[in-house]
């Protein structure tokens, strides 16, 4: 999905994506665990962590 502006007419050329933010929910983490370092090496399996 992406959001665009539209212009009336027929667009024959979809925009070109190099990012989708997709938000990660982590459950059953230790306490340990639950710092930013950890917290990036964990994300970092899934892609790039932002924040």
């Amino acid at each position: 999905m992406f959001v665009a502006k539209w212009p009336p007419g027929i667009q024959q050329c979809k925009p070109e994506l190099d990012m989708v933010p997709v938000w990660l929910e982590f459950t059953g983490v230790p306490l340990k665990f639950f710092n930013n370092d950890a917290l990036k090496e964990i994300a970092g399996l899934v892609g790039h962590p932002v924040c």
